[in-house]
């Protein structure tokens, strides 16, 4: 397989920097010349222009471009790219991504993806290897997904990338990270505006310990970065925003209340309980499911739907033949 990323970020040039690692053939494409000379130096094949990186015919064009670039990026990348290159991307809001995917005509060519994986760094100088390692990435469908197309992205996320995918629709990602990304993040820049706008806030800081760094992090970022991928996500960050709000509201007039309402704050500190201590990965059962060609979308979005992740693939001489898959979870 033959791999081209677009543009150069914590996750592109990370993900440029496993797959050479990996000793896969990868080109890379930045806007910023200094990136792409950087790049070079890194022992990496960076394009002077983006047309010619998706002219090159690569099998498998990644994407990882913020958000708000997606638009622009998928029109050039039609220009010059041809019928054969797969291509997916590593938004983490993948309506959007489709949106701008459709209009550039690139829809029977698209499959999308987001690595779960990150940190509160930006930019090539940042890049890891290691940043993917174990992850989960979410691979999402759609009807004119071709069965050809996310069998690639299957192989590079499994045996590639040695990680595992969650298959699933743009809506359910979309709604899903919006509660176990986008929320968090909301909730991270809600406490440090809390403290900042304190009139106790320097003694604050100074108290200041792993709860206050851990519920923090990604606030530490880029807030013109975090900004963006809310707004882009808006629909379903809104719901959960709301939801948070009425929680927080019913601890605020528990805690109000002439005399503490403890089973309101009890059943509020309990709630959450099935997920923090749900079984962990390691003890989830293996089993094989066989792909039935007329029905293979179905399949992998039912397996998704249990939360089972997708672990390995197995694909015949052709894709005619017998497609098997690697699971783990409760199916």
């Amino acid at each position: 397989m033959t791999v081209g990323v677009v543009t150069l970020g914590l996750i592109g040039g990370s993900l440029a920097l496993a797959l050479r690692d990996r000793g896969i053939a990868v080109s890379v494409w930045d806007r910023n010349p200094t990136t792409r000379a950087t790049a070079r130096e890194a022992g990496l094949t960076a394009f002077d222009e983006l047309e010619d990186l998706a002219a090159s015919g690569v099998d498998l064009l990644v994407v990882a471009s913020p958000l708000f670039a997606m638009s622009d990026i998928m029109v050039r990348i039609a220009r010059t790219v041809p019928p054969h290159t797969t291509i997916t991307d590593a938004g983490s809001v993948k309506e959007r991504v489709r949106e701008s995917v459709n209009a550039a005509g690139l829809g029977s060519q698209y499959v999308g993806a987001h690595p779960m994986a990150g940190t509160e760094k930006s930019g090539f100088a940042h890049a890891d290897p290691h940043l993917f390692d174990g992850a989960t990435w979410g691979l999402t469908l759609a009807e004119e997904t071709k069965l050809t197309r996310a069998l690639l992205v299957l192989q590079f996320i499994t045996r590639i990338m040695s990680g595992r995918a969650l298959v699933t629709t743009d809506r359910i990602h979309d709604d899903s990270v919006a509660l176990v990304s986008h929320l968090p993040h909301v909730l991270a820049h809600s406490l440090t505006g809390i403290a900042a706008t304190s009139p106790n806030r320097e003694l604050a800081v100074r108290l200041a310990a792993g709860s206050f760094r851990d519920g923090t992090r990604v606030a530490r970022g880029s807030a013109t970065r975090n900004q963006a991928m809310i707004v882009d996500n808006s629909r379903a960050v809104l719901g959960a925003v709301d939801r948070a709000i009425e929680l927080l509201t019913d601890v605020r007039d528990a805690l109000d209340a002439t005399e503490p309402g403890t089973e309101e704050l009890t059943e509020f500190f309990t709630r959450g309980a099935p997920i923090v201590e749900r079984a962990s990965d390691g003890e989830a059962s293996e089993s094989e499911v066989s792909l039935d060609h007329a029905n293979w979308a179905e399949q992998l979005l039912a397996i998704g739907a249990t939360g089972s992740l997708v672990t390995g693939i197995t694909v015949g001489a052709d894709v005619a033949q017998a497609i098997t898959v690697n699971v783990r979870g409760n199916m």
